[in-house]
């Protein structure tokens, strides 16, 4: 996407106008909440001053109404809105939900439609800014956070099953150094956790950069990767035979960010997911674990990293 210009075909929610339950009145509402949020935190909403909001073009609020914080990204992707210094405005913004009252009842309901949904990757170049070289997207375990596990019994299918949950305290003082050991650590964890081994089939829905088949392959199981970006698929297919893993990691493409049967369908020891349901909501994230669970083995473990507050 260049300055001036929104490709449609990559970016379709970018150019599509926004739509929602009683957006304008609703779109009013958040005006007025943003304006009073900024003055409570000494940020101006003219150009010129620092820290400051600007909004160029008010349909970002019709956005935010309709899309929530993905609306908010959206419009400041079309420059619809700028900040500065960015991050300290940002600390003020997601400081309270965006609508209060009927508006964040009613944006609670929202539901996506993923007949419509066309979702990609971050471009590679973009990634490697942040990830260092394993080109890993997920979160890193450093070597010195101290972990706390607890196990808690819960019922499914009428039967009790143990579930493992993991706390992971902040790590003491690293470098950026350090990234790509912790990505590499926090990787052969995930493996572990699902006891992956030679002859296992494991399906990595969807795809965090390449890392995670690239080492479950050298453990000697077969993977296949599931992207919704032909160019990121690309990326992947060259970093597996860069490793030597090629053979082993299949990478193939879908339409949306989770399959239906007739788009994917296999059986495996064990199905990762990285960061991936926090772009989904809550009943995104249900039907992607109906879609896991319809691909798992029995006595198959899906391992899922995601990002909480």
């Amino acid at each position: 996407m260049s300055e001036g210009y929104i490709d449609p075909e990559r970016w379709p929610a970018l150019v599509g106008r926004p739509d929602a339950p009683l957006l304008g009145r609703r779109a009013e509402k958040l005006r007025t909440r943003l304006e009073e949020l900024t003055r409570r935190n000494g940020v101006a909403l003219t150009r010129g001053a620092s820290p400051r909001f600007v909004v160029s073009d008010g349909v970002v609020l019709d956005r935010a109404v309709a899309a929530g914080w993905l609306g908010m990204a959206e419009g400041y992707m079309a420059g619809e809105w700028s900040a500065e210094p960015l991050p300290e405005v940002l600390r003020v913004l997601l400081s309270q939900p965006l609508e209060a009252g009927l508006g964040a009842r009613l944006a609670r309901r929202r539901r996506p439609d993923f007949g419509q949904v066309r979702s990609g990757e971050l471009p590679d170049s973009l990634v490697g800014i942040y990830t260092g070289d394993t080109r890993a997207t997920g979160s890193a375990l450093f070597a010195s956070g101290t972990r706390t596990s607890e196990t808690v019994t819960v019922t499914q299918h009428g039967r009790p099953t143990p579930v493992i949950t993991t706390w992971l305290d902040a790590p003491a003082r690293v470098e950026r150094a350090d990234l790509d050991g912790a990505q590499l650590n926090r990787i052969d964890h995930m493996l572990d956790l699902a006891e992956v081994g030679p002859g296992d089939r494991v399906l990595e829905l969807t795809s965090s950069g390449g890392a995670l088949p690239v080492v479950a392959a050298r453990r000697g199981a077969r993977v296949d990767v599931l992207t919704s970006d032909a160019d990121h698929a690309d990326a992947v297919r060259e970093r597996a035979r860069a490793a030597g893993v090629g053979g082993a990691v299949r990478v193939q493409t879908i339409r949306g960010p989770v399959p239906s049967p007739r788009q994917w369908s296999g059986t495996y020891e064990a199905v990762f997911s990285v960061e991936r349901m926090e772009t989904l909501g809550d009943e995104g994230t249900l039907h992607y674990l109906r879609a896991a669970e319809r691909m798992l083995a029995p006595r198959g473990t899906a391992v899922i990293q995601s990002v909480t507050s």
